[in-house]
């Protein structure tokens, strides 16, 4: 039984639909315990409401009129006795006639969002679908056993429209050329608008598009824009009137893309090299044909040629592209190292051709010759941790081409560190640091020797690009750090790889050892007389040299050698001082005279005790000195600041 508690929500709810508008129908009573109320509102649409002690349902339909091209929406909204929105609530919609269904529902079960609302569409059964019918909804409240339910009428009107010609402004397309689509309707109005659909073969598949493809008429006539994407076949529009059989068509020859541009893609790997070289051997190459828009070109044949001949192999002629126009070959080396480029041209029009970027083909490893270190600087402050020398090693094959990029690089010292330990090529190149630090050897001479995967160097006496026997080679054998210098394999100087075993080996280590020196600075250099165009070992006593400025003979040279303050390595001649030490003279009285050195300051890159020149003058020939004069040598250490005075090296008398 109904009860008044509720009758103030009903009667809001009635008058929130009735301005949604709805015609008149019969109340029905509600189920489960429920009664009806009667339709309300006047507008095109029609409403009912239902309730029994727990709930209220209000069904509004969008149109009590409906036909394919205007389906109605049917909506249930749900509240409790308060008139509170009921969420989770099923509602189930049903189309009930006496004879065939003439209408078709989706969905038809639906549970309330948050506003307590569930809604469905409803549409036409068929094209031909005509009458009357109601529409109901039944809710189920969770944890309540009975079920109301409301429903209202509706009915179904045919569609009646006609669909008339379809034409095309151009029916004859170039590529990816475009088109108007034109056709005719009757009985399309603002209250009968009629949907229409355009659809064809090629932009189903994506190689046209038509726009709009759906549209809604409310005149008498439509219009789309047809754009061919490569189509390159007859293609057929169809248009059709959505909720009918009626379409129409109209054919249009589309003009396939013409071939414009080759264009080569990439080469990978971009450097092969011989058999043997530890190199990949062959390198794919591809090209992409296109047309005047830049889209591939499938389907065409290209033709494969070498720049050169004899230099590498192909493995076809000639390819066919592929659905994005692109085709490959591979390019596998031969025995002669040297670019060579794949030219593509176009089969069916020869004017269309491109070569390839330059595909590098070398001998890949180092061979004994091409591997160079040089270092920023051989002699360093050997009593300063962290002094360091920039060190750049080249690595070239045997025809003078750059090692492919990656080639690592070892290398090992007997004292300092090598930071990093090794290091891999770009550009035929890859840097280290070698660094001042413990052990230091007594001497003050330090070993290091690179390293890397490569070949003996040998004289290509028969120009055939391999070693042939009989041909001279460097037989290196194994590498080792010469610690005692005396240029043999010792014990503990010992590395890696095979002894000298007289046989040209393409699978060795080529290598190259530098000498460095860890200079002292924590003592005074020392001077050593230089005679018979080389340095002594015989010191220095100062004055080293008395010498006489005379009017006919004022300026005078005095030539010396100058070595580190290491004593341990006097028996090999000698270290330098550190490299950038500066080395200046001067004559402290001032009695009229000069001196100058050179070879300051001392150069980078040194092999042991270091010579110079000390250049002294009157400073006016005509004029004696004033008494005699002595020339003093001061020496201020590279890397570490500290300076040391020789005094009294030479004494000038007229």
């Amino acid at each position: 039984m109904f009860n008044f508690k509720n009758l103030a929500a009903v009667a809001a709810l009635v008058l929130l639909a009735a301005c949604g508008g709805g015609g008149g129908n019969a109340g029905t009573s509600g189920f489960g315990g429920g009664s009806g109320s009667g339709d309300t509102g006047t507008g095109s649409g029609t409403t009912d409401v239902a309730s029994n002690s727990q709930a209220t349902v209000v069904l509004s339909l969008s149109n009590a009129q409906i036909s394919s091209s205007s389906p109605g929406t049917a909506t249930a909204k749900v509240v409790n006795s308060s008139g509170a929105p009921i969420s989770g609530a099923l509602v189930t919609f049903a189309v009930t006639d006496v004879s065939t269904t003439i209408a078709a529902l989706s969905p038809t079960t639906v549970v309330t969002n948050s506003d307590g609302e569930a809604a469905t569409t409803i549409v036409p059964s068929s094209s031909s679908a005509v009458g009357g019918a109601f529409l109901s909804a039944t809710v189920a409240i969770p944890g309540v056993t009975t079920q109301f339910s409301t429903q209202v009428a509706f009915s179904v009107s045919p569609l009646n429209v006609t669909l008339g010609t379809v034409s095309a402004i151009d029916t004859t397309l170039n590529a990816y050329e475009s088109t108007s689509i034109n056709f005719s309707i009757t009985g399309a109005s603002a209250s009968n608008p009629v949907q229409v659909s355009v659809t064809s073969t090629c932009s189903q598949t994506g190689k046209a598009t038509i726009s709009p493809a759906s549209l809604t008429l409310t005149a008498s006539s439509g219009t789309v824009t047809y754009k061919d994407q490569g189509c390159a076949n007859p293609d057929r529009v169809n248009v059709a009137v959505v909720g009918t059989s009626q379409q129409q068509s109209v054919s249009l020859i589309i003009a396939a893309p013409i071939s414009t541009a080759l264009q080569f893609v990439s080469a990978s790997p971009a450097s092969i090299g011989l058999n043997g070289s530890g190199l990949p051997t062959s390198s794919l190459v591809t090209f992409k044909l296109t047309d005047s828009t830049g889209a591939g070109r499938a389907g065409e044949v290209v033709n494969f040629t070498l720049d050169q001949p004899n230099i590498a192999n192909l493995t076809t002629t000639s390819g066919t592209t592929g659905t994005d126009g692109t085709v490959a070959v591979n390019v596998s080396a031969k025995n002669t190292p040297s670019p060579v480029r794949v030219v593509a041209t176009l089969a069916s029009n020869t004017a269309i051709f491109v070569p390839s970027n330059e595909l590098t083909i070398n001998a890949g490893r180092p061979h004994q010759d091409g591997f160079s270190l040089a270092a920023e600087k051989n002699a360093m402050n050997g009593n300063l941790d962290g002094d360091e020398s920039d060190l750049r090693l080249t690595l070239a094959d045997r025809y003078g081409n750059p090692v492919p990029d990656g080639t690592r690089v070892n290398l090992v010292t007997e004292g300092g560190v090598v930071i990093p330990a090794s290091c891999t090529t770009v550009d035929a190149v890859c840097e280290v640091k070698f660094v001042v630090s413990n052990p230091r050897p007594p001497n003050g001479r330090v070993s290091l020797t690179a390293y890397a995967v490569g070949e003996e160097t040998y004289i290509d006496l028969d120009s055939n690009l391999d070693y042939t026997l009989g041909e001279s080679f460097t037989d290196l054998g194994q590498v080792f750090i010469d610690k005692d210098d005396d240029g043999t394999v010792d014990a503990g100087e010992y590395i890696t790889g095979n002894a000298a075993n007289n046989i040209w080996d393409n699978n060795t280590y080529a290598r190259e050892t530098t000498r460095f020196f860890f200079s002292a600075t924590n003592s005074a250099p020392r001077l050593y007389a230089y005679s018979g165009g080389s340095c002594t070992n015989t010191p220095l006593t100062f004055p080293a040299a008395t010498i006489s400025l005379t009017q006919n003979n004022c300026i005078q040279d005095f030539v010396f050698c100058m070595r580190d303050g290491n004593t341990n390595a006097d028996a090999e001649g000698g270290n330098p001082v550190s490299s950038g030490s500066v080395l200046t003279v001067a004559t402290p009285l001032g009695a009229g005279a000069s001196a100058t050195v050179d070879n300051s300051p001392i150069p980078a890159i040194v092999s042991g005790q270091t010579r110079h020149i000390l250049t002294v003058r009157r400073s006016d020939c005509a004029t004696d000195l004033t008494s005699n004069e002595q020339v003093d040598l001061t020496v201020e250490m590279g890397a570490s600041g500290t300076k040391y005075t020789l005094p009294n090296l030479v004494q000038l008398t007229n």
